[in-house]
């Protein structure tokens, strides 16, 4: 559990540095980061330290034991791109601003890990990078 800890509450994630390239991130590499992309019919992680963790919650709203699943989309990512944050954060307040926010950079994080990536230990790396910003 510590190392849950460690990864998912003091790490964070410079998702536009990635963009183009999630599968080649230190946050996906198997040793010091989350482990890669997932493999099989259910693209189940492969590696990395949460390779043998059961994730009970999910899919969607159910409550069924299953493995973490991940599906690396560098095309989802890209919305994650510095412009994207940069055209946000141009905006002259928060009302508008949020949505912005919400719509590129953030769905670029979550879509761009895929899989179930709200109810993975990546989750809190991901939306740190929108709330450290």
């Amino acid at each position: 559990m510590k190392i849950m800890f460690d990864l998912c509450y003091t790490s964070y994630w410079d998702e536009p540095r990635d963009v183009g390239n999630f599968n080649g991130s230190v946050i996906l590499d198997p040793v010091t980061g989350f482990g890669g992309n997932g493999t099989g019919p259910k693209n189940c992680i492969h590696d990395g330290p949460f390779v043998n963790y059961t994730n009970s919650i999910g899919p969607n709203h159910m409550i069924a034991d299953h493995c973490i699943d991940r599906i690396v989309s560098e095309e989802a990512g890209a919305q994650s791109d510095q412009k994207y944050v940069d055209e946000c954060y141009k905006l002259q307040n928060f009302s508008s601003a949020w949505p912005c926010i919400e719509e590129k950079p953030h769905k670029g994080g979550h879509g761009g890990i895929g899989g179930q990536a709200c109810f993975s230990p990546m989750f809190r790396v991901i939306d740190t990078d929108i709330q450290l910003r």
